[in-house]
């Protein structure tokens, strides 16, 4: 008989959300709204989120008021039997800072 223990990293996606107020003196605040295990599905759980709170404030589109989520594309990078390594990529809207 033959016992293993094994470490596997996970990869989870979670969405937040960040509000400053920079009329109080840059208070800020952050929340976590939700843990997913696919980045598609937080993609479009943010992005949902966020086009519902654009709407409830009458935002025009475009407001830098509100910033939409990244999306992050998964692409398998090394597939060895059982496995598959993943890297992540974030598309960068062009002049966001950081």
């Amino acid at each position: 008989m033959t016992i293993e223990y094994r470490l596997r990293p996970v990869t989870r996606f979670v969405v937040t959300r960040f509000e400053s107020k920079p009329d109080l003196d840059n208070a800020s605040g952050i929340k976590t709204l939700g843990e997913y295990d696919n980045a598609h599905i937080a993609y479009e759980v943010g992005y949902a989120l966020a086009k519902a709170e654009a709407d409830r404030l009458q935002l025009e589109p475009g407001s830098m008021d509100l910033i939409y989520p990244n999306q992050i594309i998964e692409q398998p990078v090394r597939v060895q039997e059982g496995l598959a390594r993943y890297d992540m990529q974030r598309e960068i809207p062009a002049g966001w800072p950081g």
